[in-house]
């Protein structure tokens, strides 16, 4: 009886989400109008993609060619075998420049490489949902660490990236040395309802709506990426701390997304998500959605307490992260907890991975 109460239940969410998502579509097809008669010349105005990564101190550039495609990374300039190695995954509609902080901080003690996943910042940005699938996001980190000359790891994923990485230490526990996820809801959230709320439905609506044809290109390019800049800055998910985010940052951002395919690549890790699917990938997932820890593997659990894209609900009733994780909760944080309060963020990772980095040999 309580299986086909909890059946009903999630088609009812489900229904209720859809109707989320059909008014977001009409919603923004609306504000698109509207900006078109008002001020056309500003709303088809988009970036030329032309705009260069601002300096970070004490970093490279480096490529790694895997069997398919190329990726960018950036590395800090010291490093060195005897270091541990920490990669960062960033989320969507960043890259690999938003852990410039991270990057800093830990380069005297680990190897630190951010990585710009696949469709984003200067790697490849294949077509094709069946690209975008968990499985060929998760090789591409193990591809990274193997490349850079390592077999294990200390995985810190934002957004995507923590999807990608809680996928990684399911389905490849061998390679981690520890896991850290900020503002990512282990997968097990989305499917348990008192994680996934009605109003969490609502805020969550914004991710069907990615999925849907060519109107979140349109929405997002529209005004010289107004969007992107109101989605990081001024909309409800926007950066809590005055200056956290410069002109400069913002301006990279909007570029980096307008160069060719880009746009459509971040928008298909949400269409892939929903729409497309593979015996492989499959399985991962369903090894990643087993309530069981990955063996051996520490794990710390970030979130903000003023993410507009996830309540707190997310984490703080979790099945998982209440039995596996350690969890903490940013004070006057926004969903971009990384380069929002950094100091914070990078004390709590240091702390967490300084009996690891002790215990590298």
């Amino acid at each position: 009886m309580m299986g086909l109460v909890s059946g009903f239940l999630n088609v009812c969410l489900s229904l209720v989400f859809g109707a989320l998502t059909l008014v977001y579509c009409v919603c923004v097809s609306f504000s698109l109008l509207k900006d078109l008669i008002l001020s056309p010349r500003h709303t088809l105005a988009v970036s030329d993609g032309r705009k260069r990564r601002p300096d970070i101190p004490g970093t490279e550039s480096f490529f790694i060619q895997t069997s398919k495609i190329r990726l960018h990374a950036l590395r800090n300039d010291n490093h060195a075998p005897s270091k541990p190695l920490m990669l960062f995954l960033h989320g969507f509609p960043e890259n690999s420049y938003s852990w410039r902080n991270q990057m800093n901080h830990f380069r005297h003690s680990y190897t630190v490489v951010a990585l710009d996943m696949r469709g984003f910042g200067d790697s490849d940005a294949p077509t094709g949902l069946e690209n975008y699938l968990i499985d060929e996001l998760c090789l591409d980190v193990c591809a990274v660490v193997k490349a850079c000359g390592y077999e294990e790891c200390i995985l810190v994923g934002h957004d995507w990236g923590g999807m990608v990485a809680w996928n990684v230490a399911a389905n490849f526990p061998d390679i981690i040395l520890g896991l850290v996820t900020l503002c990512s809801p282990h997968p097990l959230a989305y499917q348990e309802s008192a994680c996934f709320t009605l109003r969490q439905a609502y805020l969550s609506s914004y991710f069907l709506f990615f999925t849907t044809p060519s109107l979140p290109e349109l929405y997002l390019k529209s005004g010289n990426g107004a969007r992107v800049r109101e989605l990081l800055v001024t909309g409800s998910m926007g950066i809590v701390s005055v200056g956290a985010l410069t002109e400069e940052d913002i301006e990279y951002y909007v570029s980096a997304l307008s160069r060719p395919g880009r746009l459509t690549a971040g928008l298909n890790y949400y269409r892939a998500a929903m729409m497309a699917s593979s015996k492989r990938s499959k399985r991962f997932l369903d090894r990643t959605l087993q309530a069981n820890s990955p063996p051996g593997i520490p794990i710390l659990q970030l979130y903000a307490d003023r993410d507009g894209a996830f309540l707190p609900s997310m984490f703080e009733t979790c099945s998982f992260s209440k039995k596996h994780v350690a969890l903490v909760r940013l004070a006057n944080c926004s969903h971009w907890a990384q380069q929002d309060c950094p100091q914070t963020v990078n004390g709590h990772i240091e702390a967490f991975t300084d009996e690891i980095k002790n215990n590298y040999i």
